[in-house]
Order: structure tokens, then C-alpha cells, then sequence
């Protein structure tokens, strides 16, 4: 008979309503990461959320069914932020991305609601001082709206420069490999008679511009790629 009201104090607590504000947290965007550490990065956010005193957060299945299974453009304005949130039945939302630079990653959070973006924060998912950055975005919330800004393009195209550059340099790369391997098998200039050894000379010279080509493309395509990553995430809220 003791099972009895045990059980049923068990359900009335599961079933008692949250007493805080109920808060959504969008699946964060990854920036050169794989979708698997972005997932992982979002899970240390939401534990922190989680822990945080005043947030009822709304379960990731529930959000996600909300959305039907796509997540919204990002809109941190009040025209678009109030239907949003409306639609996830939520208060607040979170969502943001997570960048993977040198072996390290990095959130960019923003805390929306009905009247707009009001904080945002850039945090470390593997900081032990996660909880108190997130506690810290959580009580900026009676503050303001903050005016957003219009993002620059040239953060992404930096970025696609970068890319480009590095694919170009690969393909110059294995282009002057290609002509030391043919150099190497003697065969190239061997219709060439007397001028032997000019066709030979003048192959090497080229597979050279090659390999400099490519050497230059490569090492212009590493920096542009990571300074349009650290840009962009320094533009993202």
C-alpha cells in the first residue's frame, strides 16, 4: 500500500509544470566542423542551459518537431523573432553556430525574443566556465533589443577565395608532379635528338613554375581560408 502514494507523488512531480520561462535551442550551425562535433557542441550548450536557474528548456525532440525538422533562416528581428517563437511555443530561443578553427571550438550564441536579438555571446562548449557564459546570456535578457547589424559578404567570399585557392594549388601541385615524373622516366624528350637538352631543361624549368604555383596558391588558400573563418566569426551574433 506505501507503493501507492509513492507513485503517485512521483507522477505529480513529473507532471508539474516547469516554473521558469520556456527556452528553445536551435541545432547551432557548424562552421568547418562535421555535423557529429557541431552535435556534440550543442549538447555542452544545452546542458548549460539546462542548469541554468529561471530556463525551462524545451527537449530537443520536441523543438525539432516544432520546426518540422528544418530549422528557420536566421531572423533575430521582432517581425520575424515573434512568429518564430510562436511557432516553437517557446518564450525565448537560442541558436547560433559553432566554429571549429586549430583544433578548438567556438559558439557564437544569441538569445532572441518577442522583441528580437537582446544578448549574444561567444562561448567555448569545452569551458569548464560554460555554465556561468551561459548564465551570464541568460541574464541580459531584461535589457534592450540589440539593433543588428547587416552581415558583410566578404566573410564567405574570403572563404570561398580561400577554398579556391587551395583546390587550384592542389591541382597545380599535382600537375608538377606529373612533369618530375616524366622527366624522371627519360621519355619525354627522347623524340627530341640534338636538342636533348634543351627539351630537357625546359621541362624542368616548367615543372618548377608549377611547383612555385602552387606552393604560392597553397600557402595564399591557408590564410585566406582561416582568416575568412575567424572574420565570419567575428560577424556571426
Amino acid at each position: 500500500m506505501l507503493l501507492l502514494p509513492l507513485l503517485a507523488a512521483t507522477l505529480a512531480a513529473s507532471a508539474a509544470p516547469c516554473p521558469g520561462e520556456t527556452v528553445a535551442l536551435l541545432p547551432l550551425e557548424p562552421l568547418a566542423l562535421s555535423r557529429a562535433e557541431a552535435r556534440e557542441a550543442e549538447e555542452a550548450v544545452r546542458r548549460a542551459l539546462a542548469a541554468t536557474p529561471g530556463i525551462c528548456l524545451q527537449p530537443r525532440a520536441q523543438t525539432l518537431a516544432r520546426l518540422g525538422g528544418q530549422v528557420p533562416p536566421a531572423c533575430e528581428e521582432r517581425a520575424c523573432a515573434r512568429p518564430q517563437l510562436e511557432a516553437l511555443g517557446a518564450r525565448w530561443l537560442v541558436r547560433g553556430t559553432v566554429l571549429g578553427v586549430g583544433g578548438k571550438q567556438a559558439s557564437s550564441l544569441a538569445l532572441v525574443g518577442a522583441q528580437g536579438r537582446v544578448a549574444s555571446r561567444s562561448v567555448a562548449p569545452a569551458d569548464p566556465q560554460l555554465g556561468a557564459e551561459v548564465a551570464a546570456l541568460w541574464g541580459a535578457r531584461g535589457t534592450a533589443p540589440v539593433v543588428v547589424r547587416k552581415r558583410s559578404p566578404w566573410p564567405t567570399v574570403t572563404l570561398a577565395a580561400g577554398g579556391a585557392a587551395l583546390a587550384s594549388g592542389v591541382v597545380m601541385g599535382l600537375l608538377a608532379h606529373g612533369s618530375e615524373r616524366k622527366v624522371e622516366r627519360a621519355d619525354l624528350c627522347a623524340q627530341a635528338g640534338a636538342d636533348y637538352g634543351t627539351c630537357l631543361e625546359r621541362e624542368l624549368a616548367s615543372g618548377q613554375r608549377k611547383a612555385r604555383t602552387a606552393n604560392v596558391l597553397l600557402g595564399a588558400g591557408a590564410l585566406l581560408t582561416a582568416g575568412g573563418g575567424l572574420w565570419l566569426a567575428w560577424e556571426l551574433p
